[in-house]
């Protein structure tokens, strides 16, 4: 390609880019904004924290904690995850998870983290089981047990 090829594309490219910035800036700031009524994304800025009550243990010992997700930012909202026969604790984010707690008793339990997919936040669960020497243990599939909205 000679030299003279390669100025004319580049020079078509800053055009372009120029025509492209200047018709933007040009635009009606209505048409450059995210209404409220556009739900096709997620909101951008939202922090999850967790509140887990303890609300004691069965006369045969069983833990049973309360699991609330609590969202602020974009959302301000609680929301009831569950009542578990379990102790659970915050755990570290593995994946493309965004929070995430581990609830555990005897040898298994459940995983619950918050993810972000095809633009919604939703909260998975899934069980756990330690296993045995014998066989070992298992985790399963995250499954979707609620869409924070």
């Amino acid at each position: 390609m000679k030299q003279t090829d390669t100025l004319f594309l580049i020079g078509i490219c800053v055009l372009v880019g120029l025509g492209s910035f200047l018709w933007y800036s040009n635009s009606s700031p209505e048409e450059n904004v995210t209404t409220a009524e556009d739900t096709t994304t997620a909101p951008q800025s939202l922090l999850f924290d967790w509140t887990i009550q303890d609300l004691g243990e069965s006369e045969l010992g069983i833990p049973k904690t309360e699991l609330t997700l609590n969202v602020t930012g974009d959302i301000e909202k609680n929301f009831l995850v569950g009542t578990y026969d379990l102790t659970c604790a915050q755990q570290t984010i593995a994946g493309n998870e965004i929070s995430a707690i581990a609830c555990w008793f005897a040898g298994g339990g459940v995983d619950i983290g918050v993810f972000k997919e095809n633009g919604k936040y939703v909260v998975k669960q899934r069980d756990v089981d330690e296993g045995t020497a014998e066989d070992g243990g298992s985790t399963g599939e995250f499954k979707t047990i609620l869409e924070v909205k």
